[in-house]
């Protein structure tokens, strides 16, 4: 396998893996803390969005955004017929995941967090923060799809 072809699969999996991990959030997550009443769903959020904030989550977040760059950059370099799809699957990881993380659920998150009611707030927070997890979600899936092209 060619250095292009190792880190387009590493690229697949990842995005893959983050899409998967935001997909948890939207179909089953959110829905349990949605059935608490809004103080516990509240603080249970809060409580998992500090515990998010470790290596796990955070190394495959940054691994579904670093790996698909690298690729693309590798594959432009290399002329590799696959490294327009690389270079996709790079900018949805890039723009969809990591862009709509910091630009949408990171200062939701940070409100809830901050809020001095955050029961009243998270009727609020959640429909915005799932629109913005199934964003990211998608584009996790479309990342990795797109990347697998990419080796076709």
């Amino acid at each position: 396998m060619s250095v292009f072809e190792v880190l387009v699969v590493t690229a697949a999996v990842a995005t893959g893996l983050a899409g998967g991990v935001l997909y948890a959030f939207s179909a089953f997550v959110m829905h349990g803390l949605r059935r608490l009443p809004p103080a516990a769903g509240a603080a249970a959020m809060i409580a998992i969005n500090r515990a998010a904030l470790r290596p796990p989550l955070m190394l495959l977040l940054l691994a579904a955004v670093v790996l698909p760059v690298a690729a693309s950059v590798v594959g432009l370099v290399s002329g590799d017929s696959g490294a327009g799809w690389a270079l996709a699957g790079a900018v949805v990881s890039v723009v969809g995941v990591l862009g709509v993380t910091g630009a949408g659920n990171v200062p939701l998150n940070e409100r809830l967090d901050a809020s001095p009611d955050p029961a009243d707030e998270w009727a609020r927070f959640v429909p915005r923060w799932l629109a913005h997890n199934h964003v990211r979600t998608a584009a996790g899936a479309l990342a990795s799809v797109l990347l697998v092209v990419g080796l076709a």
